[in-house]
């Protein structure tokens, strides 16, 4: 498997000036609470699709950590930048560093769709990738919300301050096939029905760009265990600098691959 607000009646003042302040408040988030009630979560995700249709950049972090007949732990950072269609990844800035049973595997990728470089440690050299390559990164921003907009009977959507929420409408939904290649996620053994699953996703509210998701599946019975944790977080929408692209020196050396893959 690979898949925690004379000096008396200013007091008053203040008070009643706080008090208005929160009843107010209290008013607004009933309005908004009982507009989201009636919004559902086909009409929502269709504001979000369009929403996000200018989308050109975003800065992503990732965490992960998977128990089940051994231990792997990732963490995966980067800064992408799409093309107008947010099909293609055209610049990326990509660093996973992940340990798998006490063994570390390191991967850097900093280019675009002409000149990239990579390098499989902290202090190495960087060596020139094939400048035909085409960089695959999972999850991709957008192939994450083309899964979400699939799911629309399989969401319940809620209000939560300045953001808007996704949970799961039952146990039944099948995540793992549903984010297999956006997650890397295979079960093999168990029946996906037999898993315990949490899978929550926060949008902003006033964007609504997606914010970051939180999927956690587990098992426990007669043919093992398994534990799998996934967390990451997207900002800087449109707003990730072109120097985050630089390409640092490399050596000679080609590295001849067909592809970028992470």
């Amino acid at each position: 498997m690979k898949k925690k607000c004379s000096i008396l009646l200013t007091l008053f003042a203040g008070l009643l000036l706080l008090t208005g302040c929160g009843l107010q408040r209290m008013a607004n988030s009933a309005k908004n609470q009982q507009e989201t009630s009636k919004m559902s979560v086909k009409s929502f995700l269709k504001k979000v699709e369009k929403a996000n249709s200018s989308v050109e950049t975003v800065h992503f972090d990732m965490n992960t950590d998977v128990s089940s007949n051994g231990h792997k732990s990732q963490q995966m950072t980067a800064d992408l930048a799409y093309d107008t269609s947010g099909e293609t990844i055209e610049k990326a800035n990509v660093v996973i560093d992940e340990t798998v049973n006490g063994t570390n595997r390191y991967q850097e990728i900093i280019g675009d769709q002409n000149t990239a470089r990579v390098r499989t440690s902290k202090d190495g050299s960087w060596r020139t990738a094939d400048p035909q390559g085409r960089y695959t990164i999972h999850p991709s921003y957008f192939n994450f919300l083309k899964v979400l907009y699939s799911m629309e009977d399989d969401l319940v959507l809620k209000q939560s301050g300045s953001e808007y929420k996704l949970t799961l409408r039952s146990q039944n939904v099948d995540v793992v096939s549903l984010f297999r290649e956006e997650l890397n996620l295979y079960v093999r053994g168990i029946n996906q029905t037999e898993l315990k699953k949490d899978f929550k996703v926060t949008f902003d509210k006033k964007k609504l760009y997606l914010k970051d998701f939180d999927l956690s599946i587990s098992y426990n019975g007669d043919r093992g265990s398994l534990d799998l944790r996934a967390k990451g977080e997207f900002s800087k929408w449109n707003k990730v600098k072109d120097s985050q692209f630089s390409l640092p020196d490399a050596e000679s050396n080609t590295d001849s691959n067909d592809s970028n893959s992470i």
